[in-house]
């Protein structure tokens, strides 16, 4: 429960007798073998809710709901249209995850729900969700529709007649009704025009084209970088080294000259550049 791809979850299971344990009914017979017990359910699991909490201490959803299989005999519920737009227009990247519809969320065909009484005349399902403790989104409307950023910003802000920066550099069009701009009469509204332009740009040839910005290149070595390189050649004290690169530099080797075979993968220390920042010596690394 405690690992962060911990996932809720749906499995298919048999259970046996029930007890009351105020609120609830409860169960100590469940098992996954299709043959130990009469009754056919779904083991639903809520999940650790890590993505609300990065704090294992503060994390106690560790009930599991068990929900009987499709009673035929008893009316279904319809669950509300616009409920079913709003709930989709808000899934967050973790409803869209397995083992819920990267479309529907937990509107999964053949699969358990958890929804609220219907209440105060209710025909349909407003509220729902894929656990018995889903969150309920605040609805500042009493819609059903979850409440955006835009829902709080005041309406003397939203709808102000003062021409502000981006009206003033984009222009804008105003109704007298702002909270519904359909079917408008022209004649209520006023505009203003943007003070952003859009023209054609004449033509450049190759000409009056600008000259490229030569740069120059990052240096390929840096003094006191340690490369890889194998011995070429040994004659005496001088040994000549080969880089990775193909690049060869002979260097006196006073003391390691005798321990050097020729065809040996060494290491060698740049020890000074040239002024095109190529290898100008470099020496043997220990």
């Amino acid at each position: 429960m405690n690992q962060p791809n911990y996932r809720p979850q749906y499995i298919s299971v048999r259970f046996g007798d029930t007890f009351f344990k105020h609120p609830r009914r409860f169960t100590t017979q469940v098992n996954a073998d299709k043959d130990l017990y009469s009754n056919k359910g779904v083991l639903v699991t809520s999940g650790n809710m890590l993505e609300s909490s990065d704090n294992y201490a503060n994390l106690h959803c560790f009930n599991h709901c068990i929900v009987p299989e499709i009673n035929h005999d008893v009316d279904c519920i319809k669950i509300s249209d616009d409920a079913v737009q709003h709930y989709r227009s808000a899934l967050t990247d973790f409803q869209k995850l397995e083992p819920f519809d990267p479309d529907l969320g937990v509107l999964k065909e053949g699969q358990p729900i958890f929804y609220c009484e219907l209440q105060n005349g209710q025909t349909e399902i407003t509220l729902f969700g894929h656990c018995p403790n889903f969150r309920i989104p605040y609805s500042p409307f009493q819609d059903g529709k979850a409440s955006s950023a835009v829902d709080f910003i005041p309406k003397n802000i939203g709808n102000s007649d003062i021409i502000d920066l981006a009206d003033a550099i984009f222009g804008f069009v105003r109704y007298e009704d702002k909270s519904n701009q359909n079917n408008v009469d022209t004649k209520t509204l006023s505009a203003l025009g943007g003070r952003i332009f859009v023209e054609k740009f004449p033509s450049r040839t190759s000409s009056n084209l600008p000259k490229p910005i030569k740069t120059k290149p990052s240096p390929k070595f840096t003094r006191g970088q340690i490369v890889d390189a194998k011995v070429s050649n040994i004659k005496g004290i001088e040994v000549t080294y080969q880089l990775l690169d193909g690049t060869k530099k002979t260097e006196k080797e006073h003391k390691k000259a005798d321990f050097l075979e020729e065809g040996q993968d060494v290491k060698v220390q740049i020890t000074a550049l040239k002024e095109d920042d190529t290898i100008k010596n470099i020496k043997y690394y220990e």
